[in-house]
């Protein structure tokens, strides 16, 4: 049997569980996977290297034309990680 103290508990970590999961529904699928195998790798690296592969993920999605699409940015405007 669950407390009054336990059910507000339960209460409020299901309340933030439904935000977050409402925020993620409206994102990239494909970012949404690659989100989450960095933080599978990530689990078994160090502080440096997580910001190393973050960098490299970074660059990347830059490069990539979904990016501006998905972001509302104009083609032929273009972004380098240096300018984030």
């Amino acid at each position: 049997m669950r407390s009054s103290s336990d059910e507000c508990i339960y209460g409020c970590v299901t309340r933030c569980l439904q935000l977050t999961l409402e925020s993620l529904v409206g994102q990239s699928p494909t970012m949404l996977r690659v989100t989450r195998e960095a933080l599978l790798r990530g689990r078994q690296m160090t502080l440096a290297e997580c910001f190393k592969m973050e960098l490299g993920i970074v660059a990347r999605a830059i490069d990539d034309e979904d990016f501006y699409d998905e972001c509302g940015i104009p083609r032929g405007v273009r972004m380098s990680y240096t300018t984030l």
